[in-house]
């Protein structure tokens, strides 16, 4: 499939390594060197030595500011975790959006931290349907961004659709794995947008899951 390119999405991160650009949809691979993804590897380190993270089932962290801020959950098992390095990374989520010309209100976020391990080909579901992300865990439309760090599992990939009169159709697969052991996949897309993760099995799936007000 060749993207498609549009104005909307003069994307910075071209000399870098983009993979897909479409109208509603940025596929990127940056390098675990970059400044934005060590911001993310540093929320992991924190969350992965506070919680222990069992195999073959799906947990959810809600990240957040303070201690009274409340999402909706998707996981049967979710948490709470109070990150004092939170504003560092709402900036890194802000930049990153503006160096790609996409404009929100800076009103509204929320992070998620989703972590899935199997071990002996056992199959994970990830409990989700096929969805939207707009008025979900912030009431607003909003644009989703997807940092998949240190996932190396199979399947797993993220399918986006689109709602025909009769039915869902499949319109484009994401495989959230990079390409390089050194870099880490990131996805913007509009919350808009129907998609639904795939089932994973045999290793880590983690995605930290940002959705941003427009």
């Amino acid at each position: 499939m060749q993207p498609e390119k549009i104005d909307s999405f003069n994307c910075y991160w071209c000399n870098k390594f983009l993979i897909r650009m479409t109208n509603t949809l940025l596929e990127l691979e940056l390098s675990n060197e970059d400044d934005f993804i060590k911001r993310f590897e540093h929320l992991y380190q924190d969350i992965t030595s506070e919680y222990n993270f069992g195999n073959n089932t799906i947990e959810k962290i809600n990240v957040n500011k303070e201690a009274s801020q409340k999402y909706e959950t998707c996981c049967q098992n979710n948490r709470d975790f109070v990150y004092l390095n939170y504003v560092d990374i709402e900036k890194a989520i802000y930049e990153l959006l503006y160096i790609n010309h996409i404009s929100v209100s800076k009103k509204y976020m929320s992070i998620e931290f989703i972590i899935g391990k199997s071990s002996n080909e056992f199959i994970i579901e990830n409990n989700f349907g096929i969805h939207q992300d707009i008025y979900s865990t912030i009431d607003d439309e909003s644009y989703t961004v997807i940092i998949y760090l240190h996932t190396n599992c199979q399947g797993g990939e993220l399918i986006f659709y689109e709602k025909t009169c009769c039915c869902f159709e499949k319109t484009i697969l994401v495989n959230t794995k990079s390409s390089l052991f050194s870099n880490t996949k990131v996805i913007i897309f509009d919350g808009e947008i129907f998609h639904k993760p795939e089932p994973f099995y045999n290793g880590q799936r983690c995605a930290i899951v940002c959705q941003v007000g427009k």
